[in-house]
């Protein structure tokens, strides 16, 4: 596999950093940014589907989109406590984002809110209260709220006091149980099976590398392997089932310089995607844990990577009400040399957009 050494296209509507992006259609992502703006955005069109001005009254940390009963929601959270719910309806070549609800969090950690699904709903997992580590989990489509605390659980062995909850990854078992892994700021990485009917939590097992804080915690779509890092250069990849739990530690990758702020799979499991705080995005080879390449063009941070989806996006859903999203996404059909399969936010306020090209 190999990249190409420019972007397919830049979008450079926003004046202050992105912190934020999600593939979350076929031709769809969403971003945010540092002044509280949302933007939905076309990548067959190049602009702007619809544009939010202060959805949050702070800077938002984290945005996605999901596909619930014929509907498209975007979840924003910002650094005013708010995870909030927005319904975007499309009409010609434009769309609208509607409140449909919102509750309160602890996003003063930056811990980002996670999203998982059962056969008839999704759900969002965020940070409730960092002195407790309380786990908020909100069902979408019943707009129900459940608040699990896992109190002294977060003590890790090693350790005399609680660690706080800076990042998390929910998964869905079964009705009413939930995975759930949590990134520690002691360094550790747990795994807890929460039951939502009882509000009781166990904790299966956890395991501590170092003592780096974790930053971003991804598992891929198999959910057999989770990766994780943070201000180092480490990156941690180990075993994992949801029944056992964390397994065994199969390789690390060291990246150039320090700082780690996005790790994400492709949808085929197969490359690890690292966004960096040194202006770079790494493509590792999951199976090898081999460096393959880097995407070199953005002058700040890097915030996200999102992969471009795979099943189970809007296009696909053939129920979808709007057809306007489906006459879009098939106006034109690409090659893989411009097709897009990944984003990239980052602190210079611009989104680039690339491709995967295989010699």
């Amino acid at each position: 596999m190999k990249s190409n050494n420019d972007p397919l296209f830049v979008f450079r509507w926003h004046s202050s950093p992105v912190n934020a992006a999600n593939f979350f259609s076929q031709h769809l992502f969403v971003t945010g940014d540092q002044e509280g703006n949302i933007i939905v955005w076309s990548t067959i069109l190049k602009k702007r589907y619809a544009t939010l001005l202060k959805a949050h009254s702070d800077s938002i940390i984290c945005v996605y989109g999901v596909l619930l009963n014929n509907n498209i929601y975007i979840i924003s959270q910002g650094r005013d406590n708010l995870i909030k719910i927005w319904k975007f309806t499309t009409q010609e070549f434009t769309g609208d984002l509607s409140l449909e609800d919102s509750f309160h969090v602890d996003s003063l950690c930056f811990t980002l809110f996670s999203v998982t699904e059962s056969k008839t709903t999704k759900y969002v997992a965020a940070l409730s209260n960092t002195d407790d580590n309380t786990v908020l989990i909100y069902d979408i489509l019943n707009r129900k709220t459940v608040l699990v605390s896992l109190g002294k659980s977060t003590r890790h062995p090693s350790n005399d006091k609680n660690a706080m909850c800076t990042s998390l990854k929910i998964l869905f078992i079964s009705e009413g149980i939930f995975g759930l892994v949590c990134g520690n700021e002691d360094g550790s990485l747990a795994y807890y099976q929460l039951n939502i009917e009882s509000k009781n939590y166990k904790l299966l097992n956890d395991i501590q590398i170092n003592n780096d804080t974790i930053l971003s915690v991804a598992m891929n779509n198999k959910k057999s392997i989770i990766s994780f890092g943070g201000a180092s250069k480490q990156i941690t990849l180990i075993n994992f089932d949801e029944n056992l739990g964390i397994g065994s530690v199969f390789g690390t990758i060291e990246t150039q310089n320090q700082g780690i702020g996005s790790l994400v799979f492709s949808n085929d499991d197969t490359v690890l995607a690292v966004g960096c705080w040194d202006y770079r995005v790494r493509l590792y080879d999951v199976k090898k844990l081999e460096y393959i390449t880097k995407l070199k063009y953005h002058s700040g941070a890097i915030s996200m990577v999102s992969f471009y989806p795979g099943i189970n996006t809007v296009e696909n859903h053939e129920n979808h009400k709007d057809s306007t999203l489906l006459r879009v996404s098939n106006t034109k059909k690409s090659n893989n040399r411009s097709q897009p399969w990944l984003i990239v936010s980052s602190h210079d306020c611009r989104v680039s957009m690339w491709s995967k090209t295989i010699p």
